[in-house]
């Protein structure tokens, strides 16, 4: 089932600590090996948007390399895309080539970004994580394990408050504070990508302003 929920999300600045228990962190991150090289490469066949996104016409026009995402599409390309839709792709890739280069983030042979190691493992340490945000070119990927699923769906983690409990829960990083807002005001999305075992994945990708997706890819 698919769930969408558009709004303009707001960066965050602060966020107060998040109750235990924590997941472990090979069981959240996973282990995707991380790109050496810095020459760019074009997008993996895994990470190309289907014809219904209005980002898709640049799907042959994304690169990555180990310093970040790049578009390399002419101008008669560029004018398929909505100009709301290409400004706030221009920002997602600013921010995480931003992440990047402040060595908070890594990027993945799979051309995702994570966090960097010691970043991530100084989160699951303070015992404070329940979930992970990952950036893909298009977007964020932001999965929650049941403990933090069952908060925001219940309701109890909702409005400023709530968002700073989810960024530090999601293990706070560049695209935590966007993210989080995010989750805070979109329960009924969240409800509908919840799995079997009450966790979620979903996914804060580009359609204008921030769009809430259980999959982007379909």
């Amino acid at each position: 089932m698919s769930a969408a929920l558009c709004f303009s999300a707001i960066g965050m600045e602060s966020a107060v600590a998040a109750p235990q228990p924590a997941a472990s962190a090979q069981a959240i991150q996973g282990t995707s090996s991380t790109l050496a090289s810095s020459s760019w490469k074009a997008i993996p066949k895994a990470e190309r948007l289907p014809s219904s996104s209005p980002l898709s016409a640049l799907n042959n026009y994304i690169e990555f390399s180990s310093t970040g995402y790049r578009i390399t599409a002419p101008q008669s390309v560029l004018a398929k895309v909505p100009s709301l839709d290409l400004a706030t792709l221009q920002k997602n890739i600013a921010a995480t080539n931003a992440g990047i280069s402040q060595q908070k983030q890594v990027m993945t042979s799979s051309a995702v970004a994570v966090d960097a190691p010691p970043l991530f493992e100084s989160k699951v340490t303070t015992s404070g994580r329940h979930g992970y945000i990952k950036s893909h070119w298009y977007g964020y990927e932001i999965h929650l394990d049941a403990y933090l699923a069952n908060k925001v769906i219940g309701g109890l983690w909702t409005g400023s408050g709530g968002a700073a409990l989810i960024a530090v829960a999601l293990g706070g990083g560049p695209a935590a504070g966007t993210v989080s807002v995010a989750l805070a005001t979109g329960a009924g999305a969240v409800q509908l990508c919840q799995a079997s075992d009450n966790s979620v994945t979903i996914y804060l990708v580009t359609r204008g302003v921030y769009t809430l997706l259980c999959n982007p890819l379909s």
